[in-house]
């Protein structure tokens, strides 16, 4: 991958990149209308959206566990299933 510093990149480019800015995917297509390339807007989520995203994980984690105990499953029983499979 490689990584430019949008200041750096020309006026030109960063007139055609502004959509992306926008949250809008550009998509470049070939002369047969096929898509070859694509410009996906990378969104920062806020700090709420962040702790949001992780008390999610932990309560999913929660119940998964409990779930887990109550059919009597461990965590080695799904990587031994995990291994053979």
């Amino acid at each position: 991958m490689q990584t430019v510093r949008f200041n750096d990149l020309s006026d030109p480019v960063r007139a055609f990149l502004a959509p992306a800015g926008r949250g809008e995917v550009i998509v470049v297509q070939d002369e047969g209308g096929r898509a070859t390339y694509s410009v996906v807007p990378i969104i920062q989520p806020s700090a709420d959206d962040q702790q949001q995203a992780w008390n999610d994980i932990l309560q999913l984690q929660q119940e998964v566990g409990n779930s887990m105990r109550q059919h009597g499953v461990s965590e080695a029983d799904i990587d031994r299933l995990l291994v053979e499979n």
